[in-house]
């Protein structure tokens, strides 16, 4: 009986102490979803205010690059006028004003481009030589009036290291990404000129996609996605390279142009390192839409 009572006694305690267990181990788990969200909420109002800054100096910059030729080019005129009355002493005047105004806008830019540099943040790739790529990329951007945008969510360094990809090829396929989509922002008009790279890990592999507001592509282009010497302005090269590219390392390729309900970008092309080694475009605009392999030749079996 004695026995018996010890034992159900010494069930309690073993209750007790797992109960206060598993409230220790719910409280460290509620303490750390706590301090999770407070940072992820801290991080995202950094990230708010750093996206706000760069666009007013995105702005400051364009702004300045628009002002200061007008002036440069009414200064330049007056001198003219000035040579063909023979007033060369203001004619000089002039030009001593015009060379002022011309290391005015130098300051200007190197100032700006000094900060934006300061301000603009991602997450490493990993890859030194393409983080630097990439900064460069966001100041040339910049100069454009652009606002360029990079997420980086997982590092990129392992597609190197396992042998996946060469870093010069990635390193050059990211280029002519951006350089294609600066290149097509550039000839939109207005003021909605938004570039987004994301570069990260997904349940199919990884990814690296990239979205625009810029001029959607021609149908031809889209009919022979990665055909060489096919070109949006550029060398011809550019896509071609970046067909061949993937399906040496057995990559799929994305093409995707939205309706105007559906995204806020024009279009995204998507590198995804999945094994399969497949090209699909969709157009909403164009109505080109097929799938098919990247060893394909560009343009067969598309209607």
């Amino acid at each position: 009986m004695v026995s018996y009572a010890a034992l159900v006694i010494r069930q309690m305690e073993q209750r007790r102490e797992f109960g206060i267990y598993t409230i220790s181990v719910l409280f460290l788990l509620s303490v750390i979803l706590f301090v999770w969200t407070k940072s992820r909420i801290e991080q995202q109002k950094i990230e708010a205010n750093q996206s706000e800054h760069i666009e007013k100096l995105i702005r400051d910059v364009h702004q300045y690059k628009e002002v200061i030729p007008a002036a440069k080019r009414e200064l330049c005129l007056a001198q003219k006028k000035m040579l063909a009355e023979h007033r060369w002493e203001v004619a000089a005047e002039i030009g001593g004003a015009i060379e002022e105004l011309d290391c005015l806008g130098d300051t200007i830019s190197a100032w700006s481009m000094k900060e934006l540099a300061e301000t603009i943040n991602f997450d490493t790739t990993g890859l030194r030589l393409l983080d630097s790529q990439l900064q460069n990329e966001q100041e040339m951007a910049a100069e454009e009036g652009i606002n360029f945008s990079c997420v980086v969510t997982s590092p990129a360094a392992f597609l190197v290291k396992t042998g996946v990809i060469q870093q010069f090829h990635l390193q050059q396929m990211v280029g002519d990404l951006v350089r294609n989509a600066i290149r097509a922002v550039r000839l939109v008009e207005g003021r909605d000129k938004r570039i987004l790279l994301v570069m990260g890990e997904r349940p199919e592999g990884y990814q690296i996609r990239i979205c625009d507001t810029g001029l959607p592509f021609p149908p031809e282009i889209l009919r022979d996605f990665g055909r060489r010497g096919l070109t949006t302005g550029g060398s011809g090269h550019g896509l071609a390279d970046l067909r061949e590219i993937m399906a040496g390392c057995a990559g799929s390729i994305t093409v995707t142009e939205y309706g105007e309900e559906e995204s806020s970008y024009s279009k995204a092309i998507s590198l995804v390192m999945d094994g399969r080694g497949m090209l699909r475009v969709h157009s909403a605009l164009s109505g080109v839409d097929y799938e098919r392999p990247l060893l394909e030749p560009a343009g067969s079996r598309v209607k």
